[in-house]
């Protein structure tokens, strides 16, 4: 018979966090012993890092599921989820590139606001009269927003001064580039949609389980992303009383902005306005951007049983297209108001392996062979530089960036000793062509990017193990129903650095190896879970 099934759910958070004991370093490599064979640095800037955040969440999902008879089912997903922040973040130390031992204090509030809004229509059908030919569709639209109304940065200096009579006063100023505190405006919006069919026709003649299966995709995520940024310039005869935000809130109170007093002639009309500190609009066109990625894909596979040894092969054919538009592309004789694009097209054929060897009813090998491919973000490779809270300095995209390869294989063993009840072992290798990593462009103020390394390969390990707690010796109903999981992963990596990176090593040791760790690559992980799961429900 026919059914209708839902589920509706709605959910609200609330959370802060604070930590008052991080650091922020940046050092020069000077030299190298060649005795002792220790670098020596140069500390260019050390901070003691606070931040503090508070956060709030409010979402809900509804979906609906109607079945028809059997062999049709058609289901509708939603989901909405709307998540502000507000932080504060304070980072006070020395900053040397300023004069030795300067003593800086850099402050920065900040308030996001972050919204998702999806849907997905989906069939499943049986068509018993074509073989048992399975027919699944689905089509999905999505929304993600961001707004960052008021990100505010300052940066303060004090200074000691002793005057004649031996009396020691400190003065605060304030520093950066440019010198005052700073008040950016940013926005995002981005829209997908796509859809995607697959079909899936079983091959009784070759076996239970055999099968083969076609399916096809196309997606299409719009992007645009805005930026207003602002700076005071300041009027210097008003006095900063200190590095705290109080200080910093009563400088640029609403007395000391803007017009704060005026000059009249003896009629008492206005001759002249006296300003204090006031805003300047610093916006660059060149953060502003629009990008657009298209991806058409069709894929292929068959699945075959050879007694305990089952085997699927296929391909995946994927078209893309990438395109941004920013003036930041332009060449210095570019009209302002034109907009400059770059537009990135790709064809890949991603073949897969896989072949499952039964050595008993519980038990399983499996071994894979496959292709796949990371492009980069469009924060990646969008021309655009914006100030990153985390790591306080500059972040700069990179149209240069190209897409990475990847080569994977993988074995693994995988003991199913009872219902829901698993113990596996994994291998597992990559060959990356072209990985992205993010780098460092200027030390001493700490701006980044991104950029491509010619290759990178990574082997690991994976354990994983999931049991129920009866096992362990508790008894009743909470021993068949609690299980605890945990997984370990141990990964070694390796990359060929560039000519560039190799000469800048070998200044400092001769014997520098042309190889190291990849970037942002952890070499192990671990989790663990505790689960419960009751069968009758």
């Amino acid at each position: 018979g026919n059914a209708l099934g839902y589920i509706v759910g709605l959910t609200a958070d609330q959370g802060a966090s604070y930590y008052d004991n991080g650091t922020l370093s940046r050092v020069d490599l000077t030299g190298r012993d060649a005795t002792s064979g220790l670098v020596s640095v140069d500390t260019t800037q050390f901070r003691t890092d606070r931040r503090a955040t508070q956060s709030a969440t409010i979402g809900g999902i509804a979906n609906l599921a109607y079945r028809l008879g059997s062999t049709n089912e058609i289901a509708l997903n939603t989901l909405f989820s709307h998540v502000t922040e507000s932080e504060a973040r304070t980072l006070d130390g020395v900053d040397n590139v300023l004069g030795e031992g300067t003593p800086v204090t850099d402050i920065v509030t900040g308030y996001t606001e972050r919204t998702l809004t999806s849907a997905q229509l989906r069939g499943e059908h049986v068509a018993p009269r074509l073989g048992n030919l399975e027919v699944d569709w689905r089509a999905n639209v999505a929304r993600t927003l961001l707004d960052q109304p008021d990100l505010r940065q300052a940066a303060i200096r004090a200074s000691e001064r002793e005057d004649d009579d031996g009396t020691v006063t400190t003065a605060y100023s304030l520093v950066g580039t440019p010198p005052g505190p700073q008040r950016y405006f940013r926005d995002l919006d981005e829209q997908l949609a796509s859809g995607a069919l697959d079909l899936t026709l079983p091959l009784r003649a070759f076996g239970s389980g055999a099968q083969l299966k076609v399916g096809g995709l196309a997606e299409r995520t719009d992007r645009g992303y805005n930026e207003r940024f602002f700076f005071y310039e300041l009027d210097r005869g008003v006095a900063l009383g200190g590095t705290d935000g109080t200080a910093l809130g009563a400088y640029l109170s609403p007395d000391n902005v803007g017009v704060v007093d005026t000059r009249t002639n003896s009629a008492g009309e206005i001759t002249r306005y006296e300003f204090g500190h006031f805003l300047v609009d610093a916006t660059r066109d060149q953060n502003q951007y629009d990008g657009q990625f298209d991806v058409g894909a069709a894929y292929g596979m068959a699945e075959v049983g050879l007694g305990r040894l089952r085997l699927i092969a296929g391909a995946r054919f994927e078209a893309s297209r990438l395109f941004v538009a920013s003036q930041a592309l332009a060449a210095d004789d570019t009209p302002e108001d034109q907009r400059v694009t770059l537009d990135r097209r790709y064809t890949d054929v991603l073949p897969s392996l896989n072949v499952v060897l039964g050595l008993s009813d519980r038990m399983n090998l499996r071994a894979a062979a496959t292709r796949t491919l990371a492009r980069p973000t469009f924060r990646e490779i969008a021309p655009v530089t914006t100030y990153d809270f985390t790591s306080d300095g500059a972040l700069q995209g990179n149209p240069g960036l190209e897409r990475t390869l990847i080569t994977n294989l993988d074995l693994r063993w995988e003991w199913f000793n009872a219902p829901g009840q698993i113990l596996a072992v994994s291998g597992y290798y990559k060959r990356l062509t072209n990985p992205i990593e993010r780098v460092i462009t200027d030390a001493e103020n700490g701006a980044t990017s991104y950029a491509n390394v010619d290759q990178a390969d990574v082997l690991g390990a994976e354990f994983e193990v999931r049991q129920r707690l009866a096992l362990f010796g508790l008894g009743g109903v909470l021993g068949e129903r609690l299980s605890l999981g945990a997984n370990l992963s141990l990964t070694a990596s390796s990359i060929t650095i560039s000519d560039r990176e190799l000469e800048a090593r070998r200044e400092l040791n001769p014997n520098a190896s042309d190889t190291r760790d990849l970037q942002g690559q952890s070499p192990y992980l671990l989790n663990a879970n505790l689960t419960y799961d009751d069968a009758l429900r």
